[in-house]
Formats: structure tokens, sequence, C-alpha cells
């Protein structure tokens, strides 16, 4: 509901494409610098405390977009924000695959990030018919009551408790040198970064390019939103029925690389609604497989008592690679124009989802090859 459009609000408030992708990535920099302390965290403590206190860090980030214009405050407030949204998904996160079965692992996740990719586009479609009648004001306190609904419904959830035991066994730092000596975790973060670059590109410039280049009402970014939002959860979950087989990992994730590239390309080369609407589908059909086979990977990699280490690391690697991405987009906006950046990224989907399928009978055999942690 917030993010879509904090690009185009930004601009409204005179802030420069230089700003705007700094603002962007200073959100996702506050994410990937705090991540993996949180995933420490919470292989430790209760999760759900950790949820919480990321609710009240977002709430602050939320009233300071209310009552704040200034760059620096805005830089100072979306801090705040990137904290808490890793403190929500990394309890979340951790919480869900430590829960985590072998048997219907695909289709688990699958739905796990149905429930994700809802919220993308009910959020972003709620807020492009506020704005239609209102100002950036109200999906701000829009987002106040949402969230502060989320923190009501953390008080009734619950948890495994966490032994002595597994609190030692928690990964130390001491792991993370055997940890990117593993090729397969190397090939996941790999992944999650390529997929992190090509977010930033679009958290930072795509609500732009349909603003400027293609002139479409917040209303029709607002449904553009939440058509692909549902097609994509739509799709993960289906995915994750129909290839509930691990064996199918490195298939899905270059097929998945490959499509995304070819249509992030194609996105630049839109020009109207039904145009746009149709190249992000289509687009957003290997994003699907790429994440579901990330999750799973993550899933697969991972003993559960190393999990919210394991997911902090994954998640700090596609943060920064989110700041990366929407930053270096951010001044390539001003310079070339909005519509530069899907080029590029898409580009590197589709080296990368090559250079995986040349690679897809080593990589298969890494994956499933037994290694500590």
């Amino acid at each position: 509901m917030v993010e879509s459009f904090l690009p185009i609000y930004f601009k409204s408030i005179s802030i420069s494409d230089k700003g705007v992708g700094f603002l962007v990535g200073a959100f996702a920099a506050s994410s990937s610098i705090s991540i993996i302390p949180a995933g420490f965290a919470s292989d430790r403590l209760s999760t759900y405390s950790i949820v919480r206190f990321g609710i009240l860090l977002f709430i602050i980030y939320l009233v300071g977009l209310i009552i704040s214009n200034s760059l620096l405050n805005l830089f100072i407030f979306t801090l705040i924000g990137g904290l808490g949204s890793t403190l929500i998904n990394i309890g979340l996160s951790t919480s869900f695959y430590k829960g985590l079965e072998e048997k219907g692992r695909s289709s688990r996740i699958g739905s796990f990030f149905l429930s994700s990719s809802t919220g993308y586009s009910l959020g972003p479609l709620s807020a492009g018919y506020l704005l239609h009648w209102s100002d950036m004001k109200s999906v701000f306190a829009a987002g106040l009551i949402g969230i502060s609904i989320l923190l009501i419904f953390s008080f009734f959830m619950k948890e495994k408790c966490i032994s002595k035991a597994e609190k030692a066994e928690s990964l130390k730092l001491s792991d993370y040198t055997s940890i990117f000596k593993q090729y397969k975790i190397i090939f996941l973060l790999l992944s999650v970064s390529v997929v992190g670059i090509h977010l930033g590109a679009e958290q930072s410039s795509l609500s732009l390019f349909l603003k400027m280049n293609l002139n479409l009402q917040d209303k029709a970014i607002g449904i553009i939103f939440a058509c692909v939002g549902l097609w994509v959860g739509f799709l993960i979950y289906i995915s994750g029925r129909v290839f509930d087989n691990d064996k199918n990992i490195v298939m899905l994730i270059w097929t998945g690389m490959i499509i995304s590239g070819v249509f992030q390309v194609a996105t630049a080369y839109t020009h109207g609604f039904r145009d746009v609407l149709t190249i992000r589908l289509l687009h957003t059909v290997g994003d699907s497989f790429t994440v579901l086979c990330n999750g799973i990977l993550t899933s697969i990699v991972f003993k559960e008592i190393y999990m919210g280490g394991g997911v902090g690391i994954v998640q700090g690697f596609r943060m920064g690679s989110i700041f990366l991405g929407a930053t270096t987009c951010g001044v390539l906006n001003g310079i070339y124009g909005y519509h530069i950046n899907f080029i590029i990224t898409g580009i590197l989907s589709l080296l990368f989802g090559i250079s995986v399928l040349l690679s897809r009978k080593r990589l298969q055999t890494v994956i499933f090859s037994p290694s500590q942690p």
C-alpha cells in the first residue's frame, strides 16, 4: 500500500530522482545491515516479540512519512522503517521455515508466498483508489490502521519453545566461513542477488515509468500492481503444487530467469495500459518460478536450528541487492530516463539464466550433496 507509490509521492514534494533512488535504497540498506543480526536473534529469542517490535518501528516510520517533507528527516524515518520491516519479515519467515516439513514442502512454500503476493496486489490497488479520491497522507493513515491490526493479531500467535540446547547450537559467527564455502549456498545467494537487483530497479522506477512515460492514472497503476500481485501468488502456489519435487529446482530457476529477463527488457518498450499489463504478467511468470525455488533452497540448505541465521543471510543479500539496484537506477533515471533500468536488469537476469542452463547438471549434483551446516 505504502511502498508502491512512494517514488511518485517523493517526486511530488520536490525530491530529485537521485533523492528518490537514495530513499528507496536507504530502506533496503537499513534492512540489509540489520537483517543478519535479526536472524541470529530469531534463533535465540521469541520470534513474535521480534515481530511486535518491528511493527512498532514501522508505525514510527509511517508517522514520520506523514509529518515530514525534508530529505534528511525522511532518510532517518526510512532507516527506522527498514529496520522495522526487517524484524517483521525475519520473525515471520523464521517461524514458517522452522515448522516446515519435507512432505509437501513446495506447495506449502507456494501458499506462504501466495499470502505475500495477495498483500502486494491488494495494497497498491487500495492505495490507487485512495489516491483517486484523496492524497498520499490518506494512504499512510490506512497503512497505520493495517499495521496496527497486525500488531493485535500478533498477540494471539503461538510458537514452538526454544530449548537451551537449541540456543547453544544456533548459528555462530565462526560458522560463516564454512557457510560461504558451500557451493549450493553461494548459488542461492547469487540467485537471490540477481532477483534483488531487479526488484530494486522496479521499486525505484516502475511506478515512475508508468506515471511519467505512459501517463497512467494512479488508479490504473494500482490495478496493474494488483493484477500482477495476484497473478504471481497464483503462479507460485500452482508451481509449488505441480513441481512439488526438489529435483525440479535448477530447471525452474534457469527457466524463470530467462523468462523474467526477456519480459523485463520488453517492459521498456510498452506504450499503454494493456501493453504494460500484459508484459508485466508475462515477466512475473519467470519471477514466480525463481522466488519459489529460492524459498525451497533456503529450506533445504539450512538446518532448523540454524534457520534464523540462514534466513538472515539470504534476506541480507536480497536487501543489499535491492539497495544496489535502487540507488544505481535512481541515478540512471535522472540521466537516461525511467526505461533504461528495465533493459539493464533484464539483460542481467537473462545472462544469469543462461549460465545456470549451461551448468545445470553440475548444479543439480551440488545442491543435493550432503554438507554442514
